[in-house]
């Protein structure tokens, strides 16, 4: 059950770790491809690729997700979750990725 936890911590996670750099428009590492360099920029530009960095930033993000859902079922507690609590898990990461998703739709949006 830890790990089921752990899993939907981590989908949490990366959703978080993606949404809030590109919303709050942090720096990210981008690589320019015509350039053939690495450069960390808050608005690279039309060219540059941006995505790497968001990666990073979605794998930063699932970690410590992961790390905190399972920090947070310690041993001690019952083994075996009820079943509410393992539909809430399952229910918070749906939510997470259809929020992620809706925002990266509507920037798409004329």
């Amino acid at each position: 059950m830890r790990r089921y936890f752990a899993v939907c911590g981590g989908i949490i996670g990366w959703a978080l770790g993606v949404l809030v750099p590109a919303y709050g428009r942090w720096p990210a590492p981008t690589y320019d491809p015509a350039a053939r360099r690495w450069f960390v920029s808050r608005f690279p530009g039309p060219l540059p690729i941006g995505y790497y960095g968001l990666v990073l930033y979605g794998l930063a993000g699932a970690l410590v997700g992961a790390g905190l859902a399972r920090a947070l079922r310690r041993p001690g507690r019952r083994a075996e979750g009820s079943e509410a609590s393992i539909w809430l898990g399952a229910a918070w990461a749906l939510t997470a990725l259809v929020v992620v998703g809706a925002y990266y739709t509507f920037q798409l949006w004329p």
